[in-house]
């Protein structure tokens, strides 16, 4: 959660949309996440491979992307020895049980129809083969808008997969 909070000071955005997503960089809308323990053959312990994040269903698609955008800007920020050393975040298969907060910042959660047809198309339909890759668009209320564009997703070979964080 630093870490965005420092990415944030770090963008050209206005301050008025910091201020606006400041807001909600804080715990209650934070997914959690699981560590994927792996063996160390060479040591005979264990270590964290990956973190599996969950999805929070209630999280608007905008914070979601303000949040990807977070991310990226913090890990450019990094050398490029820390950035190899980075664990891997994939999503994971179960979305959170976290509830919204009590007095939720509107822009950033779903109301509640919105969550129960979430919800049915995430539980009914498996996994989307649809994903949408951010991109910033500034409009003049100082609030940085965030449109999706749709992108095919195609499996990639083991042998080209990235080495880098996915968020």
């Amino acid at each position: 959660m630093e870490h965005r909070i420092a990415a944030l000071e770090r963008t050209e955005w206005t301050e008025t949309a910091k201020t606006k997503i400041k807001k909600v960089l804080t715990i209650e809308y934070t997914s959690s996440d699981e560590s994927v323990m792996s063996e160390d053959e060479e040591n005979g312990g264990a270590f964290v491979s990956r973190y599996e994040v969950k999805r929070l269903p209630w999280e608007r698609s905008q914070l979601t992307n303000i949040k990807k955008q977070l991310e990226k800007t913090y890990h450019l920020s990094l050398t490029k020895r820390v950035r190899n050393a980075t664990i891997t975040r994939t999503e994971h298969a179960t979305p959170s049980s976290r509830p919204p907060p009590e007095d939720p910042v509107q822009w950033a959660v779903r109301n509640s129809s919105q969550r129960s047809l979430m919800n049915s198309v995430s539980t009914s339909s498996g996994e989307s083969s649809v994903h949408h890759t951010p991109s910033t668009d500034f409009n003049s209320s100082s609030q940085p808008r965030l449109t999706s564009t749709p992108v095919r997703s195609t499996p990639v070979p083991r042998s080209r997969a990235r080495s880098s964080p996915t968020y």
